[in-house]
């Protein structure tokens, strides 16, 4: 089950955040502008958790990608020079995932905005002072 769904943030800098759930958030601000690829997704994600405390391996994200599919946060595509360009993919799995795009949906819209608080990055896109980057 997508983590970030049953989450209750209560705004506070950390707010107990698990791994998981970190690492679902950057995925998710991350296809948040626009289609990315999987590779894009990996090392975007892993660039963000480091500067969080976090090293992060591919599986985890693939795992989490997965996940945050299944709970209908993020949406598959393909993507084609020829018509019809975009077209949702059907029943991605970790293994497949390479030949697709994700982006977020309006449900993963509302997620995010109601994670802003905990957002780990200031104004100026640093980590801020006192930062605990979650232990699990």
């Amino acid at each position: 089950m997508c983590v970030l769904v049953r989450r209750k943030w209560d705004g506070s800098l950390n707010s107990k955040m698990n791994r998981r759930e970190l690492i679902g958030l950057l995925i998710l601000n991350g296809v948040a502008d626009d289609y990315h690829n999987l590779w894009e997704i990996l090392d975007d994600t892993g660039e963000l958790a480091v500067q969080c405390g976090l090293k992060v391996q591919p599986s985890e994200v693939r795992a989490e990608l997965m996940s945050l599919i299944e709970g209908g946060l993020v949406k598959s595509w393909r993507l084609s020079p020829i018509p019809p360009f975009v077209e949702a993919a059907a029943g991605v799995s970790p293994d497949g995932a390479d030949s697709h795009y994700f982006l977020i949906t309006d449900e993963g819209i509302q997620v995010l905005k109601s994670l802003a608080g905990s957002w780990p990055f200031d104004e100026d896109d640093r980590v801020p002072d006192g930062w605990v980057p979650p232990r699990d």
